[in-house]
């Protein structure tokens, strides 16, 4: 503010707004302390307001030539992320998460966790304990619907064998001790071997009845079998007709060359019984290695 007034020019006292003499309007005074509010830098480019190029309520609007109403001054998440201050703090607040997630995953996947005074080791891992090895279960083979059908005969073929096996046992209890004794009379052991010889003719008409074999190896199997009970029956029928022999001479005991009649049979029975050894042996000789390949029994020739 002036020292003097300058219309008048009477002397003024400090922070006076108008002269005493004259009551003139005088400027206002200015201080001489510094404004200590930053001054923006002409340099850089001040931030506008979204608002200051909005046309005032009232004023004509230069597009359209005529008033326009007040502007919704309200707050909206699309003014309020217009400004490039508030898009800024936004990123650095993102960054911000994402740091600390980042540490957070360090500090919890390390191996040791940090202090600011000292360092905790983590904690040992489990000893790991050595692993068993086990057999993995052995898993049975498919079979194809041939084996099935070859497994299905050979289980006829295995029925017939054990049926053969119960004469086998009736026979070796009525020529036990024989020629040179008999366990009984021998009218009585002759009976007991006809129905042997009885049971071997039923087995050979079971396996007539049979349904064809299912390929050739099988179809053999069954012609060994039957040529085996074949002659397994006829040297059961002269053991028979021996024992008969006997029976006529003394009905108490056996002998094997008492007449000629009684050694005739018996030498017969014997060729007879070793034929049918033979038969026998040349069938399960093929039946047993077809019977352990589908887990089967196994024969001998003096079982049946």
């Amino acid at each position: 503010m002036p020292d003097n007034c300058p219309h008048c020019g009477v002397a003024l006292a400090w922070a006076t707004r108008s002269c005493p003499r004259c009551g003139a309007r005088l400027p206002d005074p200015v201080s001489n302390v510094p404004d200590p509010r930053p001054r923006p830098d002409p340099t850089q480019e001040v931030e506008r307001d979204t608002w200051a190029d909005e046309p005032r309520a009232g004023e004509p609007d230069p597009t359209l030539g005529a008033a326009v109403e007040a502007p919704d001054r309200r707050w909206s998440p699309r003014r309020w992320w217009a400004k490039p201050r508030h898009r800024a703090l936004v990123a650095i607040a993102v960054c911000g998460v994402l740091l600390g997630v980042a540490v957070g995953l360090a500090f919890a996947v390390g191996n040791q966790t940090v202090d600011t005074n000292r360092v905790v080791p983590a904690k040992p891992a489990a000893r790991r304990q050595p692993r068993r090895l086990t057999a993995a279960p052995a898993t049975a083979p498919a079979i194809s619907p041939d084996d099935q059908r070859e497994i299905a005969y050979l289980s006829q073929l295995e029925s017939v064998l054990q049926q053969a096996a119960v004469g086998r046992t009736v026979l070796v209890g009525s020529l036990r001790g024989a020629p040179a004794t008999c366990a009984m009379p021998p009218a009585a052991a002759a009976v007991f071997v006809r129905s042997v010889v009885q049971n071997r003719t039923n087995l050979l008409n079971t396996l007539g009845a049979l349904s064809p074999a299912p390929n050739p190896d099988s179809q053999r199997l069954e012609q060994l079998l039957a040529a085996a009970l074949h002659a397994s029956s006829q040297a059961d029928g002269e053991y028979a007709a021996w024992l008969d022999a006997n029976g006529a001479t003394d009905p108490q005991s056996c002998s094997a060359s008492s007449t000629p009649a009684i050694a005739l049979f018996w030498n017969s029975a014997q060729a007879s019984d070793s034929t049918a050894t033979t038969a026998k042996t040349a069938f399960i000789t093929a039946f047993n290695p077809v019977a352990v390949a589908y887990s089967l029994p196994t024969w001998t020739e003096s079982q049946f």
